[in-house]
């Protein structure tokens, strides 16, 4: 159950909504302020998972997207719970939108990134840093993401709520378990650590054509 749990549902997801039960940003800053801080840090700690999904799971269950990052856009109302940053991606290329049924949870679109160029896509990551009530403040949450770089997604649409005014799906979550993986500037995929990514499946590629060929490879089977 445990398992299932982790590949259905996004670490990041399960998370925000855990902390929907505890203080406000709102809360956090004004605890900042009564101890003389300007700042403050919070989240939950980093998690390691004795599972690893097969590469063949994560393929079939999000949409691998090869892009560019162009903007970014941090959401901290001050009545909310946590910290999410949005990022405007440039698509270089894409495979099949996978088959899954979509879930009750719905999580929308800032109006600041509901225009979209035919090639561009959002993605949401838990976690960010913003000023609320004069205190800067941080939620641990996936590492940020650095813009006009290149990386490879592996993206839920599971969890983010398109609005009517937006003619089709062009937003996605960023999952726990995959974690973008930077590529550099000759396709290479720049394989990280174990503290920034669980996608140990993807270690035997060493560049994007080769992964991408093997996803198509994989959808069509399906």
């Amino acid at each position: 159950m445990f398992y299932c749990l982790v590949l259905c549902l996004s670490a990041s997801e399960a998370i925000a909504q855990a902390g929907s039960v505890g203080p406000t940003l709102q809360w956090h800053a004004n605890r900042a302020k009564s101890a003389g801080q300007t700042s403050y840090e919070f989240g939950p700690d980093q998690v390691g998972f004795d599972y690893t999904p097969k590469l063949t799971e994560i393929i079939k269950n999000n949409l691998l997207v090869d892009g560019l990052v162009e903007s970014s856009f941090v959401e901290a109302p001050s009545n909310a719970f946590s910290i999410f940053t949005w990022y405007k991606i440039k698509v270089l290329s894409r495979g099949q939108e996978p088959s899954v049924s979509r879930m009750a949870v719905k999580n929308e679109i800032p109006e600041q990134l509901r225009m979209l160029g035919p090639d561009e896509i959002i993605v949401r990551a838990f976690g960010g840093t913003a000023i609320v009530d004069g205190v800067t403040l941080t939620v641990w949450g996936e590492p940020r993401l650095t813009i006009g770089k290149r990386y490879l997604f592996f993206l839920d649409s599971r969890l983010v709520y398109v609005p009517d005014s937006m003619s089709h799906q062009s937003a996605y979550d960023i999952g726990f378990m995959t974690r973008p993986l930077l590529v550099d500037e000759q396709g290479k995929i720049q394989h990280p650590s174990e503290k920034t990514t669980f996608l140990r499946s993807v270690e035997g590629f060493q560049d994007v054509d080769g992964l991408e060929r093997y996803a198509q490879q994989v959808t069509q089977q399906q």
